[in-house]
């Protein structure tokens, strides 16, 4: 489980959603910079992640960054997640 969620957090530095099949999908959401004035503060832009338990079809981001990263074939990838996911 441990390295599932390395590849997750590693991925939606550069993607806003990383879905991992059957489990569901880590969105990430996007706030610009607000200027409140009343309190003169600045907030700056921000990221917060969420999770949707409904995103479950695989789009092969997961599965891409094991293949990568563990020099393995797709079919393999998708074989280790499963494993990870259970």
């Amino acid at each position: 489980m441990f390295q599932l969620a390395q590849h997750i957090e590693i991925l939606l530095l550069d993607n806003d959603c990383v879905i991992v099949p059957r489990l569901g999908g880590f969105v990430a959401h996007y706030s610009p910079a607000q200027l409140a004035e009343e309190e003169s503060m600045y907030y700056p832009p921000s990221r917060s992640i969420g999770f949707n338990p409904r995103l479950k079809i695989n789009d092969g981001v997961l599965a891409e960054s094991y293949m990568n990263h563990y020099g393995i074939s797709y079919t393999e990838a998708n074989k280790r997640i499963d494993h990870d996911v259970d």
